[in-house]
């Protein structure tokens, strides 16, 4: 299943949501484009680009999910606040791509959350900036073997560096 939300105060619980396109490029699994989203319960499954929040100053809420992909699969706009979530990556590369609009205080916040990977993955970056203001933090995070030491890339955006 692939979802569009458009609707501001959407709620969904205990589904499945997935693309199963497989690793061919962007294949977004859920898009956001709304308010106040809760998502309680949810796995959210997919390669690059799984999860897409969007829409300058929307706020959307993920509690208890389980968000897995390769490649930016966290991504998008919106500020989006994630709580004792499970973030699993699927290969060496980049969990989230901000791209946080200037002036927004917050982008994505990952509280309390896991972040897992397959067995024969063992370089993973935090995110990388898709715009130069984008906002990412993970506060009480679990985090595996998995995760670079350095944490984040700049994307070879050296503003980014002083912005983000």
């Amino acid at each position: 299943m692939i979802v569009l939300v458009e609707g501001d105060g959407f709620v969904a619980k205990n589904i499945t949501i997935q693309n199963t396109s497989g690793e061919v490029g962007q294949a977004v699994a859920l898009t956001i484009h709304a308010n106040q989203v809760a998502i309680f319960n949810c796995n959210i499954l997919g390669n690059q680009d799984t999860l897409y929040v969007t829409g300058s100053g929307f706020k959307n809420y993920f509690k208890d999910c389980y968000i897995e992909g390769t490649t930016d699969f966290i991504f998008g706009s919106a500020t989006a606040y994630f709580e004792n979530c499970i973030i699993h990556s699927l290969k060496d590369s980049y969990i989230t791509a901000a791209s946080t609009p200037e002036g927004i205080e917050y982008g994505f916040v990952f509280n309390n959350c896991s972040l897992k990977a397959n067995k024969n993955v063992t370089q993973v970056y935090l995110g990388r900036p898709w715009r130069i203001y984008a906002k990412t933090v993970f506060l009480n995070c679990k985090m595996d073997n998995h995760i670079r030491p350095e944490g984040w890339h700049n994307w070879s955006k050296t503003d980014a560096e002083k912005s983000s």
